[in-house]
């Protein structure tokens, strides 16, 4: 597996992104197992709410992730999915323990995928000059799942993207496993961490010899 990588994080060079800590049950469909309790969303909501004020101190910027669903989607309507997260709802919303400021950005997404039909792409074009130049911080979950389709969409766009391990719930070693294949260069701007490791700054560091 990677190895764990020490993480300095500033306004200039980082966003936090909180995806999916929302009411809905930690029950996973399709026959996974359920995961154990220090893997559930419950487990990882103090660790992330220590990086969101960490986050705000610094002046990092935070984006939300919100999972919602309406009736008339095709995973409904044709498909047959459990109606889920519907909009308005209590499983719908962000947990009370991390719910967003007015300085944080929510959007809202209809499927696993983050990127498909939502406004992400647009709010990162009007923050980030240069992708490979930033940090997206990713918290949040499943690993596996909604978060696992966030982090490589910010690998294909050439971000410099940091699954914190003990912010994520569901599987994050299965997932670890994943980016860490060394039979091909494979995910060589997806890096890990724990949130011990992350230093929030209100400026960048500056640059001194020898490192």
């Amino acid at each position: 597996m990677k190895e764990l990588r020490r993480i300095q994080a500033n306004p200039d060079n980082s966003i936090l992104m909180v995806i999916d800590i929302d009411n809905e049950g930690d029950k996973p469909v399709g026959g996974m197992p359920e995961p154990t309790p220090e893997l559930s969303k419950k487990a990882s909501i103090p660790v992330v709410r220590r990086l969101i004020d960490s986050a705000h101190e610094a002046g990092v910027q935070v984006i939300y992730m919100q999972s919602v669903r309406h009736q008339l989607l095709p995973q409904i309507a044709v498909f047959g999915r459990a109606k889920k997260r519907l909009i308005g709802t209590h499983s719908s919303e962000i947990v009370d323990e991390l719910t967003p400021e007015p300085r944080d950005i929510v959007v809202r997404k209809w499927d696993h995928d983050p990127w498909f039909e939502t406004d992400l792409e647009r709010v990162l074009a009007g923050l980030v000059p240069d992708p490979t130049k930033y940090q997206m911080l990713i918290t949040g979950g499943g690993i596996t799942g909604c978060a696992f389709f966030g982090a490589v969409g910010f690998y294909v766009r050439d971000f410099q993207t940091v699954v914190i391990m003990d912010a994520v719930h569901s599987f994050p070693a299965v997932a670890a496993n994943h980016w860490s294949r060394t039979n091909y260069p494979t995910y060589p701007n997806i890096y890990l961490t724990r949130s011990e490791l992350i230093e929030f700054s209100k400026v960048p560091e500056p640059v001194t010899a020898g490192r």
